[in-house]
């Protein structure tokens, strides 16, 4: 337990069972000219990116960390202006010093803030009329952000920036969004450079906007209020509320997108599109004009319904528990004792169903479509998942191990499934339930303190490759029995570099498979802040491992991104391996996600996924588009996905809906790879 405090003079005492080989950290934290500088705050991060604990600073700018657990550490400093910083001087998470805590040691970190410019300016409209209440942001290359606000004659001033280079995004109370001077998306936008101690002006012209208003009725004809409106174009979305008369009114809409109008009522129940459109691929388009209003009324379509049933796939008899959770065209969920679930007053419209059982019965996902007037039937086949039951017992002794912990994966893919693990109890007995018919592989975890190795179970014995781990077949209904027998465990430990330079690394994650990066010792371990991991629970084998670390693509040991061409390393009991690595930085994979009009697509998501053993191997993102790293040469998959408010658009390079389908895209080695991808909206 980390317990934080205002300040030495009034910190919280820690609870008298509180670690006593814990230290504290603590500091002040001053100006560039040696002051104070109060009612900011210290937020304390392992070096693998675990939140530990937040502290304020006092009004002689200090700060306490108590019952600290020792290791290593990086430090994060916000002041009341919003100024942001890492230890020491440092402008990002990476870049930052480790901080190293030894066990009981009262460790003092002062820190000096970088000293500081200002951005100040007016925004108007083409009249020269101010924009009043305008947020105001500062955005720098790196980590480097700055906040502000028009006032009501349009003016602002951002007060406290460190030196360096800014771009300027304006974003009105309805959603609109600019960057100076009068540019659509972050890319096209001026830089301007902040000094210390001077300030930096830049003022700036709305671009062309319009309007969209319109009134919302009930099925009757009559008005309906408190309906939400959303507006959306290809690089914003706003939002409106109906009012006693059903009206509503959308401002300051760029001239340049043609915007699609969704409505739903505040529960999300129900969800239709302008006009009398039921999902969003129909939906129309209206443009608006500069200075004009687009009128758009709708009205609520006509209901249905959904009449469900269940039944067992084998027996054919009726499953009589279960729930029902539909979302798309609304949001509903109904729950059964009698089999039979009744859904009335449904918004037209496709649906997608998930559900759930109290017993052993598998998850489905069922699509649904409602017809306006119409009740749609739906019966739900459940099939009954399996299990793997395992005894996990000491392979010398034959003795049964409680709280040794057991995860299954499917077979041949090394990721475990993500409802984690199942330990044994004290008659060395888990299991692992609700599995899927088909061939799994089974990982085993030692129990802390038993000198005993992980494993993945072998045909005979264990192994450290998921490629070579025993392929277990799980039936719908019945059970499969494994026999774990864990080995003395060895030790891999090594040190991290940069192939680039030759730098340590002293941040990130070794592990033994990718998408986990918590370094809390089940899966992995982090990096220290020399640049060195240490995972001694290991069984003796063959172990790949896979690096995830800042600045750097996502490889596995030998520098590839396929886990089948891993370099293993042989671990022996009792015995310390040393695997040192020089990380390859990987090719960068750059691109924009547009819409079918070709207009950036804001916030799009996009990940990388090796074409081979189907894991992910990069993931990049951003306002107007993505770069991510990516190590070469590899075959690769692309998907993107945005928000759309109501879900996701998801789509799989090149206009493919799935990862089967999609277009395989080689990676070389070095230099930038772009790919453009088009992500319709809706």
């Amino acid at each position: 337990m980390v317990v934080a405090a205002l300040a030495a003079t009034t910190a919280i005492t820690s609870p008298a069972a509180a670690n006593p080989t814990a230290g504290s950290i603590s500091g002040i934290l001053t100006t560039s000219g040696g002051a104070p500088s109060p009612h900011g705050s210290a937020t304390l991060w392992t070096v693998d990116q675990d939140y530990v604990g937040h502290a304020s600073t006092n009004r002689s700018g200090r700060y306490l960390f108590s019952d600290v657990p020792a290791g290593s550490y990086k430090i994060e400093f916000r002041t009341q202006d919003n100024l942001r910083q890492w230890a020491h001087q440092k402008s990002s998470f990476q870049a930052a010093d480790a901080i190293v805590l030894d066990a009981g040691a009262a460790l003092v970190v002062d820190e000096v803030l970088r000293p500081t410019g200002s951005i100040s300016g007016r925004l108007t409209r083409s009249n020269g009329a101010p924009v009043a209440y305008a947020s105001v942001t500062a955005i720098a290359p790196g980590a480097d952000f700055g906040y502000g606000d028009t006032d009501q004659n349009g003016h602002y001033r951002i007060p406290a920036l460190f030196p360096g280079d800014y771009k300027i995004e304006f974003q009105l109370l309805g959603g609109f969004r600019q960057f100076a001077h009068q540019e659509r998306t972050l890319d096209a936008a001026d830089t301007f450079t902040v000094v210390a101690g001077q300030d930096t002006v830049v003022d700036d012209v709305l671009l062309p906007t319009g309007s969209i208003a319109g009134r919302f009725l009930d099925r009757s004809g009559g008005p309906l209020p408190d309906v939400s409106v959303e507006v959306t174009g290809a690089g914003s979305t706003s939002w409106a509320t109906t009012d006693s008369t059903g009206a509503y009114r959308v401002d300051d809409l760029s001239t340049g997108d043609d915007y699609r109008v969704a409505f739903s009522d505040q529960n999300r129940t129900w969800r239709q599109y302008a006009t009398g459109r039921t999902g969003p691929q129909d939906a129309d388009r209206y443009p608006v004009t500069d200075g004009g209003t687009t009128v758009v009324d709708d009205q609520l379509l006509p209901a249905g319904g959904l009449q469900v049933t269940a039944r067992d796939s084998a027996t054919g008899l009726p499953v009589s528990d279960y729930c029902l959770y539909l979302e798309g065209a609304g949001s509903r969920n109904l729950c059964t004792d009698d089999g039979s679930l009744s859904f009335t007053d449904l918004a037209p419209g496709t649906y997608s169903g998930s559900t759930d059982t109290a017993g052993d019965y598998l998850p489905q996902q069922v699509p649904v479509t409602v017809q306006s007037g119409e009740t749609t039937t739906l019966e739900i086949v459940f099939v009954l998942g399996g299990t793997i039951t395992a005894l996990v017992t000491d392979a010398a002794t034959g003795t049964p191990l409680a709280d040794a912990c057991v995860a299954v994966a499917r077979a041949g893919t090394g990721v475990l499934r993500p409802d984690g693990y199942h330990c044994t109890d004290s008659t060395g007995t888990v299991s692992a339930p609700r599995l899927a018919p088909g061939d799994y592989n089974v990982f085993v975890k030692a129990p802390d303190g038993s000198g005993l190795g992980a494993q993945w179970v072998g045909t005979t014995g264990g192994t450290g490759d998921a490629v070579t781990a025993r392929r277990i077949t799980v039936s719908s209904g019945a059970t499969a029995t494994v026999a774990p027998a864990l080995d003395p465990a060895g030790t891999i430990t090594g040190q991290v570099r940069s192939a680039s330079g030759g730098a340590l690394i002293t941040s990130g994650v070794v592990a033994l498979y990718p998408h986990d990066h918590s370094g809390n010792g089940v899966v992995g371990t982090a990096v220290d802040g020399q640049g060195r991991y240490t995972i001694d629970w290991l069984g003796p084998y063959r172990w790949p491992l896979v690096f995830d670390v800042p600045d750097h693509a996502r490889q596995w040991s030998g520098g590839t991104g396929n886990r089948l061409l891993a370099q293993k390393t042989q671990v022996t009991a009792g015995a310390t391996a040393t695997y040192d690595v020089h990380l390859r930085v990987g090719t960068v994979v750059t691109g924009v996600v547009r819409d079918q009009a070709g207009q950036p697509r804001a916030g799009a998501g996009v990940y990388a996924y090796n074409a081979v053993t189907g894991e992910e191997v990069g993931r990049g993102g951003g306002a107007s588009g993505y770069r991510m790293l990516v190590v070469g040469p590899q075959l690769i998959k692309i998907k993107s996905e945005v928000h759309n408010g109501y879900g996701h658009d998801t789509v799989w390079y090149d206009d493919d809906g799935s990862f089967a389908a999609a277009r395989t895209v080689l990676i070389s080695g070095t230099g930038t790879r772009t790919l453009d991808i088009v992500n319709p909206a809706g």
